[in-house]
């Protein structure tokens, strides 16, 4: 759950913003994703 809202958090700031933070938000997304899995 918190991971969605994160998501969310993320596409709703990249949206807003400029192209490299869309490409931050991907990393931060990529992140989140690999830190699930692993725990």
């Amino acid at each position: 759950m918190e991971a969605l809202i994160t998501s969310i958090i993320l596409f709703l700031i990249a949206r807003y913003t400029n192209p490299a933070t869309l490409l931050i938000g991907e990393y931060l997304s990529a992140l989140v994703n690999n830190f699930r899995a692993t725990s």
